[in-house]
């Protein structure tokens, strides 16, 4: 190693002619202040992993060493204050060592490494070449050669990771996809028309619109089948088979072949997703539906996709037989002598000669040997045989058609597009003769003019011929400026440098400071994005997408880490682009892809979609809606008019009209539509008359209505999806979309189709102008990121411009500033979220620990078996676990068990009646009372079996009966019962008290040794009753369940019958009082179903009533009401 190193640096360097001076002789010893000396004691700060060498070489370095050396090298064992000379040695040997190259992080360590026990190695054998020196310096011949060794390693693992990077032609490093792999099957080998491929992006609901609506070809062509072949043949050609089965007229949506039409489509289509993005797509449901395609014909499709795809439109169902069995049941020969057996590889397939240059093709022959006509034969030795001589027969076969194709095309490009003319039109009033005027040409409508009032029709048509040629010059300026892209409207200047804080300090973006700064799932280039010395585009959108990115995290105020959005989002610069789009995000795969030469400008745009789909996520998962983006079903904070103030109403228009809560929804719909309505919430006092009308006793009545609301008279609206949410961010979030639909934008795309106006769009454009709006506060410029977001001056209606203009700006910026003030952020393990729920600190037991205490508590057939008889779920969080949406649901589907609270904070456990299903939260238990809450839980789900609830209840009588049976002959065991009731304050009127004197009784009888035979026969019942329960419902074995468990689940089966008691029924006296109270009810209410609620509250207050003993309140003589009315 010291000779390589002295070939490289020079032998001057290495080997100075000193050896047969006398070490002795050395008259003036430097003092130990040598630049080398202090070097060597500044390399354990730098790599810890030096520190042994570097201190063993130090010890060596004795000032009469260092002055020896120095006099027989000067050059290099220079006086203090010299270190320049030997930082540019050190440099100029990890120069020659890197080769040109450049190094990643981990190649400069090892480089660094490497350099230093070079400069070692070549002082201890400056040492080493002198005995008398070596043996001064305390060092032997085993440390010199462990140094050289550990250099020698040096070395290698170095070289060996330099050679391992991949670089460009100069030098530099290649910039690879990073990260996790992003699954891109397609990268580099299939180019997809956005348009024509929409099918692949569109949500099962758009889906299914389209296909009711337009052609199969339109929505899902044949062509993508065609263009799948070079990815996966043998799957393109199954669904080239099964798409051929679906030509011909599309069924009618009324007759029964729709539905089967619509199921095949959409599954197919999703087989098609799952072959292009590697993996199933949500909506195809049952994987098993691929089987029944794949049997139209293992062989049939296995054939076709060694076919080339320009003959599949021209190939039928059936074209390809088995020449085998043809031959054996014929008794034909093959025409050119060879065994038809002898090929792993045969098909039969049409053929007409007179339609073929090439005559006579491989073919059968009868037992005449004549020629069998119009079947030819196609066979191989291997596949790749097979292949060529498939493709060689149908080109013979199809040659006819192939031609007939050919001369088509060429007709069509000879052939003059025709272009549609514009048609003018006029939409309006007839009987008034007002028109605004319209223009058409293909599916494109415009409106060209206000309304304008004429004489009569006559007078609007002439009006039309007279000025036909300025409107549709006006046409085709509205139809140009109606196509413009986004990116046509922010124009094709160049991208302008960027102004901000410069975040990488001068440097390139590497894949490591990328990853470490912002935690990205994976980062993806497209094979045509170049590198190198002569194309550095990849750095280019790298550099940039760094710094846009950092910028974007200044202007939310987030930590940079939460912009991949919990290290879920993917990043690919022009590897998954589409046509003329810019850009855009993958929501089934969580992709960002900016293509390659109009990506700029489109990041902020792409990342909101990303923060939108990842907001909605949980709720679309759990199926509480169809859209994936939170931007479709967020709602501001809205507000009604509360219960006592329609009651109000209701009694004064039940005076009027027969049906009063038809006028009051009408009411209510009137006056919260009044822009000062949501103001009434801040202290506003509204005040308005609404004017009715009603027909009543065969006359007409009109009445007026004076309101006068207060902020009490409010009741805010409450969504079904803002359980799921925190509601500050679900109603900032509609804050955001009801400013940006209130806009003079929306006004504008409202003339536009369904994609302008959409609010995941007009969301996104909106983010957009708020991000830029932002940049311009901070003094940053930053193209990448967006530009010409928005235009200060207001533009009107009148025009097509998608982005927010003039006041409107300002509005919106100021909502998205609220929304991001109330998005919280949150580390996790897998990077920083940006999450809009309640997270409720967990104790975070993993689920299978506690199946573990359960296993390893009693056995592998104990308590488990619950789990595998679907009668017991451990749930790892809430969310898994059945949802208790509000206090209704809580009452009537689900009853929570183990506590009383709403669902954001922790639930331990529940019963679900329907599915008879007991449910464990494990992330809020802990090891210490799992176990109990377990136990708790089964007796709960015990209680609700009615055959062993009879039991129970039977048992409880005899618990009461034992337990004043003891207490009269002074039984010390019923003596403790009494105390702990009397402990508890459980007194005898008590509704409970029957279930309490039993679950005391179970608890201390379990205790007690001295029983009671009687007591002893009842407690042994009792548990025998769980155990029965248990073997019944799946468990196996009992034998492990201890006294104390058996009592637990005893227990909590009684005390959850007490809360399951019957309702107390009314007696045939009180149901008559009841009645007659009805009765009154028949002036109040219109039907008896208005008047239930009122109904079933006297009937609970009669009930308390009879119980207490006291009177029922006779019916009130009935009075006709005030109306308060205006006539």
């Amino acid at each position: 190693m010291a000779r390589l190193m002295a070939e490289q640096l020079g032998f001057d360097f290495f080997f100075p002619v000193y050896q047969q001076k006398d070490f002795n002789k050395v008259k003036n010893p430097i003092p130990r202040n040598s630049s080398v000396l202090e070097w060597i004691q500044e390399l354990p700060n730098k790599d810890p992993s030096l520190r042994e060498p570097a201190e063993k070489v130090l010890s060596a370095l004795t000032p009469e060493i260092l002055g020896y050396l120095q006099d027989k090298n000067p050059s290099y064992y220079l006086p203090a204050g010299n270190r320049l000379s030997l930082e540019n040695r050190f440099k100029r040997s990890c120069e020659l060592m890197k080769a040109g190259k450049e190094l990643d992080k981990k190649g400069n360590k090892l480089l660094a490494r490497a350099g230093a026990l070079r400069i070692l190695a070549s002082t201890v054998f400056d040492i080493s070449q002198n005995t008398e020196l070596l043996k001064q310096s305390g060092l032997t011949q085993a440390d010199v050669a462990a140094l050289f060794e550990i250099e020698r390693k040096a070395d290698n693992d170095f070289f060996k990771h330099r050679d391992s990077l991949k670089h460009n032609k100069d030098g530099s490093l290649k910039l690879e996809d990073f990260g996790e792999d992003l699954n891109n099957t397609r990268k580099g080998k299939v180019r997809v028309n956005r348009q024509s491929n929409q099918f692949l992006y569109d949500e099962q609901s758009e889906l299914e619109k389209r296909l009711s609506r337009e052609p199969l070809d339109s929505v899902w062509p044949k062509d993508s089948i065609i263009e799948l072949q070079k990815i996966n043949p043998k799957a393109a050609a199954c669904l080239w088979l099964v798409r051929r089965t679906m030509s011909g007229r599309k069924p009618a949506q009324s007759s029964p072949r729709y539905q089967g039409y619509l199921k095949t489509a959409l599954t197919a289509i999703g087989l098609h997703r799952q072959v292009l993005f590697g993996e199933d797509a949500p909506e195809v449901g049952d994987v098993r539906a691929f089987d029944r395609f794949y049997g139209i014909g293992k062989e049939s499709y296995e054939v076709l996709s060694l076919a080339d795809g320009k003959f599949w439109p021209f190939l039928r169902m059936g074209v390809f037989r088995n020449a085998k069995a043809i031959s054996t049941a014929n008794d034909w020969k093959l025409s050119d002598g060879s065994d038809i057996n002898d090929y792993p590889f045969q098909i039969a397939v049409g053929f007409n000669e007179n339609n073929a240059k090439e005559k006579h093709p491989l073919c059968f022959l009868d037992e005449d040997g004549e020629r069998i006509p119009y079947i030819a034969v196609v066979v191989g030795k291997d596949e790749e045989e097979f292949k060529q001589n498939l493709n060689r027969q149908l080109s013979i076969s199809l040659q006819r058609y192939l031609e007939a194709e050919k001369q088509g095309d060429e007709q069509k490009e000879d052939k003059p597009k025709k272009i549609s003319a514009i048609r003018l039109f006029g939409r309006g009033d007839r009987q008034s003769h007002t028109y605004e005027i319209y223009g058409k040409q293909g599916s494109i409508e415009l409106q060209l003019t206000e309304r304008i009032a004429f004489k009569s029709d006559a007078d609007f048509w002439d009006y039309v011929l007279r000025h036909q040629e300025e409107f549709e010059s006006k046409y085709l300026e509205l139809r140009t400026e109606y196509s413009k892209s986004e990116k046509d409207w922010r124009g094709n200047s160049p991208i302008r440098e960027r102004i901000g804080t410069d975040w990488r300090q001068g440097k390139d973006a590497t894949p490591e400071m990328f990853m470490s700064t912002f935690g990205f799932r994976g980062v993806e280039f497209g094979n045509w994005v170049k590198q190198g010395k002569h194309g550095r585009e990849r750095q280019w959108m790298l550099n940039n997408a760094f710094d846009s990115l950092k910028d974007l995290a200044e202007i939310l105020n987030i930590p940079p880490k939460a912009v991949a959005l919990n290290g879920e989002l993917g990043l690919c610069f022009g590897s998954r682009g589409f046509g003329s789009a810019s850009a855009h995000y993958d929501p089934q795969n969580r992709l960002i892809n900016l293509t390659k030469t109009k990506g700029y400008s489109s990041l902020a745009h792409e990342w909101f979609h990303a923060l939108d789909h990842h907001m909605a996520c949980d709720l679309y998962e759990a199926k509480l809606f169809e859209s994936k983006f939170l931007s479709d079903k967020a709602e501001p904070v809205r507000f009604g008019l509360s219960e006592a103030y329609k009651e109000n109403l209701r009694r004064q228009i039940e005076t009027y009209s027969k049906t009063p809560d038809a006028v009051v929804e009408s009411i209510e719909s009137k006056l919260t539509s009044n822009p000062l309505f949501p103001a009434v919430s801040t202290g506003l006092v509204l005040e308005t008359v609404t004017h009715h009308a009603a027909f009543k006793d065969g006359r007409s009545v009109t009445y007026s209505l004076k309101h006068q609301i207060t902020k009490d008279d409010l009741r805010e609206i409450h969504f079904e999806h803002e359980t799921k949410l925190r509601p500050q961010v679900f109603h900032a979030w509609g804050d955001v979309v009801e400013a940006i639909r209130a806009s003079s934008m929306h006004q504008r795309m409202k003339k536009k189709n369904a994609y302008w106006q959409s609010k995941i769009e007009e969301s996104a454009r909106s983010f957009e102008a708020f991000v830029q709006y932002r940049c311009k506060e901070l003094n940053i410029q930053n193209d990448f990121l967006t530009n010409a977001a928005f235009s200060e001056k207001s533009l009107g209606k009148d025009n097509f411009y998608p982005y927010l203009d003039g006041e409107d700006v300002k509005k919106v910026c100021d909502k998205f500033r609220e929304l991001f003030a109330v998005i919280k952020n949150k580390e996790t393990k897998k990077g920083v979220e940006l999450y809009s729920r309640e997270i409720t600190e967990k104790v975070g037991t993993p689920r299978l620990d506690i199946r573990e205490l359960l296993t390893k508590e009693f056995g592998e057939n104990g308590i488990v078996q619950l789990i595998k008889a679907n009668k017991l779920y451990i749930a790892q969080n809430q969310k898994e676990a059945l949802f208790i949406h509000a206090t209704k649901e809580r009452e009537g589907n689900f009853q929570t068990l183990s506590v009383q609270e709403p669902l954001n904070e922790k639930v331990l456990g529940f019963y679900d009646p329907k599915r008879k299903c007991s449910y464990i939260v494990a992330d809020n238990l802990t090891k210490e009372n799992a176990v109990a809450v377990v136990l708790h839980e089964i007796g709960v789900h015990m209680s609700r079996d009615s055959q062993f609830k009879e039991r129970t209840e039977r048992l409880i009588t005899q618990a009461n009966e034992l337990f004043q049976e003891g207490l009269k002959g002074k039984d010390p065991l019923m003596e403790k019962v009494q105390k702990r009731l009397m402990d508890s304050n459980v007194q005898p009127f008590f509704k409970n008290y029957r279930e309490e004197v039993c679950g005391y009784l179970v608890e201390e009888a379990a205790k007690e040794r001295n029983k009671t035979p009687k007591v002893q026969r009842w407690f042994q019942e009792m548990t025998s009753s769980v155990k029965v329960w248990l073997t019944e419902h799946g468990v196996l074995d009992v034998s492990r369940l201890k006294t104390q468990d058996l009592v637990t689940i005893a227990k909590a089966n009684v005390k959850e019958i007490a809360r399951q008691k019957s309702e107390v029924k009314l007696s045939p006296e009180g149901m008559k009082v009841l009645a007659e109270h009805v009765k009154a009810m028949n002036f109040k209410y219109s039907k008896i179903t208005d008047a239930e609620p009122e109904i079933k509250t006297l009937y609970r207050k009669f009930v308390e009533l009879e119980q207490a003993g006291k009177p029922l309140p006779k019916a009130a003589v009935v009075e006709k009401p005030k109306s308060g009315l205006q006539r």
